[in-house]
């Protein structure tokens, strides 16, 4: 017995009987089928979660997933510019201030004139007020008239991905669909929520009939559209003292009431673009399809991008906003 309790403390790195490693062996193939059963009912209850969660999911739900990378990079991307840091900076140039200027200092010596400019204040940058307004066509063409509606959801992701952005930069905006197939031509599926407005699941769920207005004979009536968001657009902007205000149009075609080549109604459309434009709003042509056949955007607005692929929107879009907001005399 004292042979047999020594036997294990004098001897650490004794090697296992077979006995004890058959045992040993069994109990691993045991523990590794137990482990494998648990895995496999996991996969199993996921796979069903995800079923049930699929089945939940409403269109937006579902274009929304397909798009969250793209809205995170769009709105890291934006909010550069439309969220600037709001931390204390020094601003020079006052009669009275925390610092003083050394430089304005040196030359109130030889100018007493620079004696009202010489000191510095920590001040923070105010945040702007911005407005959007977003136009979107849909005329039989957006889902080829009934035949192929990638298109049409191609830009229900393009509306998802603005509406999103937006709604995380905290800009108010109001989405606008328009076709001759609608009252007055135009349906609202998002209103102005106010100055502090957040997007909402009721706006959500009123967006997705995007998908289910185009008509099959429906037309393209962009001026009434136009005008109808630039007064809309307006409004609210003098409720809230904006000045920084957007009317976007995504759209597939020329403007139109009867045929393709209607020319009273772009006639029509430019100047409904014009006095927009006369009334300070940054208009923007989003042509979404073929650009043998959306070409046409680039002779109505000054600000255009011509895309057919929905992710690469995103870029031109951040691109040409950032060249609007830097350089708004170009537009």
């Amino acid at each position: 017995a004292v042979n047999k309790e020594l036997e294990g403390k004098l001897n650490k790195d004794k090697p296992e009987s077979h006995k004890e490693r058959r045992e040993r062996e069994k109990k691993e193939r045991i523990t590794e089928k137990v482990r494998e059963k648990e895995k496999a009912e996991r996969k199993e209850i996921e796979k069903k979660l995800e079923e049930i969660r699929r089945e939940k999911m409403t269109e937006y739900d579902k274009a929304y997933e397909e798009v969250s990378d793209i809205i995170n990079s769009l709105y890291t991307r934006l909010k550069r510019f439309f969220l600037p840091e709001r931390h204390p900076k020094w601003r020079k140039g006052y009669s009275s201030g925390q610092r003083l200027d050394l430089e304005k200092a040196m030359q109130a010596e030889a100018d007493p004139r620079y004696l009202e400019k010489i000191w510095e204040r920590k001040t923070i940058p105010s945040k702007k007020n911005y407005l959007f307004s977003i136009l979107v066509d849909l005329s039989a063409s957006m889902n080829d008239y009934g035949k192929d509606p990638t298109k049409l959801k191609e830009t229900f992701k393009t509306v998802v991905i603005l509406s999103e952005v937006l709604d995380k930069l905290g800009i108010d905006f109001e989405v606008i669909g328009f076709s001759t197939a609608f009252l007055n031509d135009v349906k609202k599926y998002k209103n102005f929520s106010g100055k502090f407005g957040r997007l909402t699941q009721e706006d959500r769920k009123r967006m997705v009939e995007i998908l289910h207005d185009v008509k099959s004979n429906a037309f393209t009536p962009t001026s009434t559209a136009t005008a109808y968001a630039s007064k809309e657009l307006q409004k609210q902007a003098k409720q809230i003292g904006s000045k920084y205000n957007f009317l976007i149009n995504l759209t597939d075609g020329k403007p139109n009431r009867t045929s393709i080549e209607d020319p009273e109604e772009q006639r029509k459309t430019k100047e409904a673009i014009e006095e927009a434009q006369g009334l300070g709003q940054k208009l923007i042509g989003i042509g979404i399809g073929k650009p043998d056949q959306i070409y046409y955007v680039k002779d109505f607005y000054k600000a255009s991008i011509i895309e057919e692929d929905v992710k690469k929107l995103p870029e031109a879009f951040a691109d040409l906003l950032e060249d609007m907001i830097r350089h708004p005399e170009k537009y």
